[in-house]
C-alpha cells in the first residue's frame, strides 16, 4: 500500500521529521518525509496493516511542541502525477529528504516561537562529563531558537542564521542520527 500523507500545522522546528522517521522505521515503512513550509509531506509504502497503523499513529501522536491541525491521506497513484506504477524509483528504506518549495498562496504556515531549554538539554548543560557542559547555545530538535533565527521557509539549517556555521564532525554525526537528528540549531563549543 502506498499513501501520500500531508500533515499541516506547527510541524517545523519541533523534530517532526525525525519523529516520523523513527515511527516509520518501527513500522517497517519505506518512503520519505519532507518539509513543505506549512506542512510536511510523507510518502509511506508498506504492508497494508503497517501503513494503516502508521497513519493512525500520525493522526494521534506528535513530538512535544508540535501542533497538528490537519492530516490528509491519499492513495499515491491517484493523488500525484509525479509517481507512477514503476516501482524502480521507490525507496528501499525511510528517509528525510530535501524540503519542497513553499507556496504561501495556498497555505499559511504556523510559526513556532523560540522554545525554552528542555529537561534533557538542561541535564547535559549541567553535566561536567557532557561535551556541551556549560555551552550557552545548547539546543536539540525539541528546544532552542526558532522564529528568531529564521530567514525564510521552510525551516531548514540553510534557511536560518545557522547556515554560516559549519558543523564539527561530532555535531554532524548527531545531526544524522540520534536525539539531535535534523536539529537545525545543533552546535557545540567547537563549532558554535
Amino acid at each position: 500500500m502506498r499513501k501520500l500523507i500531508k500533515v499541516t500545522g506547527a510541524v517545523q522546528g519541533v523534530g517532526y521529521r525525525p519523529f516520523v522517521l523513527r515511527k516509520a522505521t518501527e513500522y517497517g515503512i519505506k518512503g520519505y518525509v519532507k518539509n513543505l513550509g506549512a506542512s510536511v509531506e510523507i510518502f509511506a509504502d508498506g504492508d497494508d496493516a503497517d501503513v494503516l497503523s502508521f497513519i493512525a499513529l500520525i493522526e494521534s501522536e506528535a513530538p512535544e511542541g508540535a501542533i497538528v491541525l490537519d492530516v490528509k491521506v491519499a492513495n499515491i497513484l491517484e493523488s500525484c502525477e509525479r509517481f507512477n506504477d514503476d516501482t524502480s524509483h521507490f525507496y528501499e528504506s525511510f528517509t528525510i529528504i530535501e524540503s519542497g518549495e513553499v507556496n504561501l498562496s495556498e497555505e499559511l504556515p504556523v510559526f513556532l516561537p523560540d522554545i525554552g531549554i528542555c529537561d534533557t538539554c538542561m541535564s547535559e548543560l549541567l553535566d561536567k562529563t557532557d561535551r556541551r557542559y556549560r555551552y550557552p547555545l545548547i539546543s536539540c530538535a525539541g528546544c532552542g531558537p526558532r522564529i528568531s533565527i529564521l530567514n525564510k521557509l521552510p525551516y531548514d539549517r540553510d534557511t536560518t542564521t545557522m547556515d554560516s556555521f559549519m558543523m564539527c564532525p561530532k555535531c554532524l554525526s548527531e545531526y544524522k542520527s540520534g536525539r539531535r537528528t535534523h536539529a537545525q540549531t545543533i552546535s557545540c563549543h567547537d563549532c558554535g
